[in-house]
């Protein structure tokens, strides 16, 4: 699955626009052993693949969002 916040995305390619190559964050929601499991490639380690320090913060902010969605989809 593919998630995007429009909003985080402009800032980053507003920043440098070749993040663009890196977006949209991958999700990936499968079943193990009758568990389902959902896991996610971190934005802040994307993001820190840039030279624009601001970035780090960014992919952080999305990182904690991310984070909180699916924390509570796993409720």
């Amino acid at each position: 699955m593919e998630v995007c916040n429009p909003q985080a995305a402009k800032k980053a390619l507003d920043r440098d626009a070749r993040i663009g190559l890196l977006l949209p964050c991958t999700i990936a929601v499968y079943r193990d052993e009758n568990v389902t499991r959902i896991s996610l490639l971190r934005p802040s380690q994307i993001l820190n693949l840039a030279a624009e320090t601001q970035l780090e913060e960014l992919g952080e902010e999305i990182e904690r969002k991310l984070k909180a969605a699916v924390d509570e989809a796993q409720l």
